[in-house]
């Protein structure tokens, strides 16, 4: 069973992209272990010590890159009053619970600048060159507490606890993530990566995720193709294996053919093919047997592949639209 995370782009989370030893404070005692499950069973105290702990630095750093005490002010309520509605979200074995607010705090500073700045994108980038952009200059300041003057934060603390318990109630455990069959996750993960590149604009698109793809829009032409070899792995006609043994190599003739084609259009074209594979998946037989590329697998090994490919480019995504 699978259990699927609900993403949004707006947090544009980049966890996988970290040092593993940026930001890595070991929790003394388990502390921020500790707190993480006492914040999971609804401890409101837990969630002042955090505040305590860390609000410091989490101010100064949305003041930093925002330059302006009342969005710092409102990024640190909001921050909180995300760690307080979904702790789940923090990885320990990813970095500290500070690091974790850091980078939460980082990426909504950074998209609030482009939301005021979005006048032109050279104004934009040249508003964001000042910024903290960089990881490891984001953990500089994470491993110290910003010095913030002494009336900066009045009121605040009072401020953000009773947003963060306006959106959920003290005491009030979280549930855990109810498992998912294998297609059933593959589902759910389709319809979180079609509503994110829906929010995506015309430049968004032409933005660059990673080498091995030329922009967003090449890359969902990528992930198009990898539908369709499931599907077909699937349903037939299975692919020449000597054709398709390279991951990247496999796709590459989707990503010719969607080349010149707007985002919206690769989009449509993605999801009507995920759809085509998730039919295949559902009528294919129990336990039925494959090879994906020179993998031996069957329908459910797939799709628990194609998820976290989704997974993963959905990040690829966000990231190219955070640097």
């Amino acid at each position: 069973m699978v259990a699927t995370p609900r993403l949004e782009r707006t947090e544009c989370e980049v966890w996988p992209k970290l040092s593993p030893t940026l930001g890595r404070v070991p929790p003394r005692g388990g502390g921020d272990a500790v707190l993480l499950a006492r914040l999971s069973a609804g401890d409101d105290r837990a969630l002042r010590i955090v505040y305590d702990q860390h609000a410091d630095m989490v101010y100064g750093l949305a003041q930093r890159v925002t330059r302006d005490d009342h969005r710092a002010r409102e990024i640190t309520q909001e921050v909180f009053t995300y760690l307080w509605s979904q702790p789940q979200r923090v990885h320990l074995e990813r970095g500290s619970l500070r690091a974790f607010l850091g980078v939460v705090t980082h990426h909504r500073a950074v998209d609030e600048v482009r939301r005021v700045t979005r006048r032109s994108h050279a104004e934009s980038k040249a508003h964001q060159g000042d910024a903290v952009d960089d990881v490891a200059s984001l953990f500089a300041l994470v491993d110290v507490t910003l010095d913030n003057g002494p009336d900066a934060q009045s009121g605040l603390r009072p401020a953000a606890l009773a947003r963060a318990f306006e959106q959920r109630t003290a005491g009030l455990a979280l549930d855990r993530p109810e498992p998912r069959s294998p297609l059933a996750a593959f589902t759910e993960t389709t319809e979180d990566f079609r509503a994110l590149l829906a929010s995506l604009s015309a430049q968004d698109w032409r933005a660059v995720p990673r080498p091995s793809h030329e922009h967003v829009g090449a890359l969902v032409a990528h992930v198009a193709g990898m539908e369709q070899l499931t599907r077909d792995w699937l349903a037939g006609p299975v692919p020449d294996p000597a054709t398709v043994a390279d991951h990247l190599t496999a796709t590459a003739p989707m990503v010719a053919e969607l080349a010149d084609q707007p985002g919206p259009a690769v989009a449509a074209l993605w999801y009507e093919l995920a759809q085509e594979a998730a039919a295949a998946a559902a009528a294919a037989p129990v336990g039925h047997s494959l090879v994906a590329h020179d993998l031996p697998t069957d329908t459910d090994g797939l799709l628990v592949l194609g998820t976290f490919e989704l997974w993963a480019h959905m990040d690829d995504v966000r990231a190219a639209n955070c640097d």
